[in-house]
């Protein structure tokens, strides 16, 4: 699992210097962040799994549009508000208990690969729990079981969250609802309009046109 450590709001005499400096894996990378562009400039460079953003603020500018970090594979993040640790003691214990985070795809090698392969087919029609389970040579009802216990939702809800949060991406990007529906994997138009409107709770046609 890539980790990037993201801080932002620092200053050369507070916490950031003893945070950029301590003994950290070689999968994690800390990193000064002044604002969202140069957030996105470090995930662009490389893809990760989790970030962590440390800020000393109460919460993130209301500018920073996370959603646009790989939205194709959103990574997890992680918001650290009014952190202000000038204890490198108290730095190295946060880091301790980060890079051993008991992150969802580490805990079970089956949903890890399972995830990774949903990502991939995410657009797919066919995409069904018997579908993926028979790729990694899995009883249905067990890996249902195992998905939700570890994921924390059914693999149907991962399934449609997912692709309204591709279908979003692309409204906002002004594709016809039509070629939306068909895109993310649906082939019944009202049935994606309904599911649409239950999760966010506009019609696909209006969420296109305000985000315009």
């Amino acid at each position: 699992m890539d980790i990037l450590v993201g801080i932002h709001q620092y200053s050369s005499t507070t916490y950031a210097n003893d945070l950029m400096h301590e003994d950290i894996p070689d999968n994690a990378k800390t990193k000064k962040i002044s604002d969202f562009k140069t957030l996105l400039m470090y995930t662009k460079e490389k893809v990760y799994d989790l970030i962590v953003i440390l800020t000393k603020q109460a919460s993130l500018p209301c500018n920073w549009n996370l959603e646009k970090i790989h939205p194709e594979s959103p990574p997890s993040i992680m918001i650290i508000t009014n952190f202000n640790c000038n204890s490198s003691i108290l730095i190295e214990s946060f880091l301790q208990s980060i890079f051993g985070f008991g992150f969802i795809e580490e805990k079970n090698s089956i949903v890890k690969d399972s995830l990774k392969y949903i990502s991939e087919n995410l657009c797919e029609s066919e995409l069904s729990l018997e579908k993926v389970a028979s790729k990694f040579y899995l009883n249905k009802s067990h890996y249902s079981r195992v998905f939700k216990e570890k994921v924390g939702v059914g693999f149907k809800t991962y399934v449609i969250q997912k692709r309204i949060e591709k279908a979003k991406i692309l409204l906002q990007h002004n594709y016809s609802v039509t070629d939306v529906c068909f895109t993310i994997g649906y082939n019944d138009l009202t049935h994606f309009s309904r599911t649409f409107k239950k999760i966010v709770g506009i019609s696909p046609s209006e969420y296109r046109r305000r985000a315009r």
